[in-house]
């Protein structure tokens, strides 16, 4: 697990180095943004006695805005599919850094074991909303959906192996992070 958590750290490092390195295509006064943020999942469960089930997590990212239309982001939080996840995300601005839509793809963490954990790819669709007047702070809702997956089913050695073992989509997710420029 240490091993794990100092991998996790230098990738987080090299990333915020390396976006630091990319020459933006316009110029604007405020390129990199970090957020904080709040997830939750509500899922309903069938055949329950409860009619819904929550799941709440929590992220930190770093976003480099490349120009009015993109942005390349670094993500790391808990749950609530992954135990812990770290991600690389592209933004694409349709409407010059107000909604986006996203996509992001990153490593989810159950375990030790390299068979437990889960490849992501995350769609997402968001908003992001400026604060005052200077354009420092942002408050950035949004919508993602998560593909998980596994690198287990490649190894599935069953006469009959299931090729719906080898993914899972884990619904919706709604996302709320506050955001600060520098």
């Amino acid at each position: 697990m240490k091993r794990l958590k100092i991998g996790f750290i230098f990738l987080f490092l090299l990333m915020l180095f390396l976006s630091q390195q990319i020459i933006a295509l316009e110029n604007e006064s405020f390129k990199n943004t970090i957020y904080g943020g709040f997830s939750i999942q509500p899922i309903p469960m069938f055949n329950s006695v409860t009619p819904w089930h929550t799941h709440f997590g929590a992220n930190i990212e770093y976003e480099r805005s490349l120009n009015n239309l993109f942005s390349v982001s670094l993500a790391a939080g808990i749950g609530p599919w992954a135990d812990t996840f770290a991600e690389i995300k592209g933004r694409l601005f349709p409407f010059r850094k107000t909604f986006f839509l996203g996509l992001g793809i990153g490593i989810g963490f159950f375990s030790m074991d390299i068979l437990d954990n889960c490849l992501l790819i995350s769609p997402t669709f968001g908003w992001k909303i400026s604060i005052g007047n200077q354009n420092r702070f942002f408050i950035m809702p949004n919508l993602i959906t998560r593909f998980e997956l596994y690198p287990s089913a490649l190894f599935d050695k069953s006469p009959y192996p299931s090729v719906l073992a080898s993914y899972d989509m884990e619904g919706y997710l709604f996302n709320i992070s506050v955001g600060y420029s520098f």
